[in-house]
């Protein structure tokens, strides 16, 4: 039966009666759509549906590696989005970013495989048919070819679209084989239009490179940028307040994920794994060997096997950079507003006060040449009130009016004349810990038979009788990544929990994401899922209050 008949027979029929369409295709002239799931009333979340392309035309050189897919795809997404004219057709909004999502890809036998949701439209509990008609027969065939089929698209756009991600990935590539932290490029708009919004801020001042750090690059499409280069090492950035160091740190943070065209950060690009350091007062840590950093504290409190429902600022930014490096992060951001004062510094005058024999702190002022010059662990540090930091600087830039200046020599003149020797307490050496295992039968995100996980906003995720407090982990970026970051630490667990660590688990299940299109996840028809990386998932993992680790 044709699917117009099989709507207007069940035409103002109980809503439940939409559950003919479950699992059931129906084709059109140049496609056909699966519906994966029918919503159980009007309320519920809305229906899914599989959308199935075999003649798109789009030319295989287009899609013959996985970040032209992934660039393409993300075109063909908000191709779609812009398209949609119906309320009741549900995609998910297209980010500043491009991103691997779960809304479509290629199978084996070619075909287009696009993911959207759909409201079924009912009068209360009643099936509208005609209106159902009119979305699915009406609406959605148009939006489907105007979107997924390679003669309606915009050529030029899409070519440059994927021309551009093409040129980001090239530059990640460039900041390894060039020992390199960050590359900003000439012209770009770091400041935002507002704490809410990603968009970038009209007639903002325009990001110019110190011409000691300036380089050139040519592109893969031909193209030629010039752009600041920011060398592995410890990197202080400083100036007075307002004047655009945090904005600059923060378009740093992002540029671990590639910008669409117009975003002002398009080339502004940060190596992979750069983790943004902070205090998290309150933060659950478990079975962390924090001694590097924290040691003798009173009671006789271990610190290699720490453990607390609520920590300090100074033990928090602690543990979370002994978690960063756990998790493989070599280039870690730091700001001092939003950092504990006692762990990254204490002055010469309170040390007379409180010596180093009766402070468990060690700040990391004394930790971040070593860990520099003995694991090429680099830094980005933000601060305009503690001056200790030059002293142990490979370079420092002065932020001023927006303008980013290279006084790194003028800094090193300054110290000739002066005593510019960090004290040397004869710390233990510093190490970084080996990646910790899961205990059996710590994650368990049922409540009651059902298993819970869901996102709330950017910053909770609730999974079974817990909440998992996200706020602080800076590179989440929407609801759906969280969503995404919930499931996969409980199905990395499942798989592969029992068998690795931490580390491999995750990387394990990311790997396994790719090769399925997210389909390993628990919904497999979500257009929704968002890939993370492994260490956004580590550190959600971490702040799992039932979560502990075998030492």
């Amino acid at each position: 039966m044709k699917l117009k008949d099989i709507l207007l027979n069940i035409d103002f029929k109980g809503y439940k009666h939409y559950k003919i369409l479950e699992k059931k295709e129906f084709y059109f002239k140049d496609f056909s759509i699966f519906f994966s799931h029918i919503q159980s009333d009007p309320y519920a979340p809305p229906s899914a549906a599989i959308i199935k392309v075999k003649s798109h035309n789009i030319p295989l050189q287009l899609r013959d590696s996985f970040d032209k897919r992934v660039a393409l795809i993300d075109y063909l997404h908000r191709e779609f989005f812009r398209n949609i004219n119906d309320k009741n057709i549900i995609v998910p909004k297209p980010l500043q970013k491009v991103l691997y999502r779960s809304i479509g890809f290629f199978d084996n036998d070619d075909t287009l495989v696009f993911k959207i949701n759909i409201q079924l439209p009912a009068k209360g509990r009643r099936i509208l048919a005609n209106e159902a008609i009119k979305i699915i027969l009406n609406n959605l065939p148009k939006i489907v070819q105007n979107s997924l089929f390679y003669d309606s698209l915009d050529k030029d756009k899409l070519n440059k679209h994927i021309e551009l991600y093409l040129d980001q990935q090239f530059i990640r590539d460039f900041l390894k084989k060039n020992n390199a932290l960050v590359f900003i490029a000439n012209g770009s708009i770091l400041p935002r239009e507002s704490g809410i919004s990603d968009k970038p801020l009209k007639n903002a001042i325009k990001f110019i490179s110190p011409s000691s750090i300036e380089v050139e690059i040519k592109l893969p499409s031909g193209n030629i940028i010039r752009g600041a280069l920011i060398k592995e090492g410890v990197n202080i950035i400083t100036g007075g307040g307002f004047h655009g160091k945090t904005t600059l740190l923060e378009a740093i943070e992002a540029g671990i994920y590639n910008h669409i065209k117009g975003d002002g950060r398009e080339f502004v690009i940060t190596r992979d794994d750069a983790v943004k350091i902070r205090a998290e007062d309150g933060r659950y840590v478990a079975d962390l060997d924090i001694s590097p950093f924290i040691r003798n504290l009173p009671y006789g409190k271990d610190t290699k096997r720490f453990y607390t429902l609520d920590s300090s600022g100074s033990t928090s930014q602690a543990a979370n950079i002994i978690e960063a490096l756990e998790a493989g992060s070599r280039f870690i951001l730091i700001d001092e507003d939003t950092s504990a004062t006692n762990f990254m510094v204490k002055d010469e005058i309170i040390s007379n006060f409180i010596t180093h024999d009766i402070e468990p702190i060690i700040p990391f002022l004394y930790r971040v040449r070593e860990i520099y010059e003995k694991y090429k662990i680099s830094s980005i540090i933000i601060t305009g009130g503690v001056g200790e930091y030059l002293k142990v600087a490979d370079r420092v830039f002065l932020m001023r009016e927006y303008k980013m200046e290279d006084i790194t020599i003028k800094v090193k003149d300054f110290f000739k004349t002066k005593n510019s020797n960090i004290k040397n307490y004869n710390y233990e050496d510093f190490y970084i810990i080996s990646p910790r295992r899961l205990k059996e039968n710590v994650i368990n995100p049922y409540k009651g038979k059902k298993i819970k996980i869901k996102s709330k906003d950017k910053t909770t995720i609730i999974f079974g009788n817990y909440s998992i407090d996200t706020s602080k982990i800076e590179t989440i970026i929407s609801s759906n990544q969280l969503k995404t970051i919930g499931e996969i630490v409980y199905l990395s667990y499942k798989k592969y929990g029992k068998k690795y660590n931490i580390v491999d688990m995750v990387e394990k299940f990311l790997e396994d994401i790719k090769i399925n299109n997210f389909e390993n996840l628990l919904v497999k028809d979500s257009p929704s899922y968002i890939l993370p990386r492994k260490y956004e998932i580590i550190f959600a993992l971490h702040r799992l209050r039932s979560v502990r680790y075998k030492i």
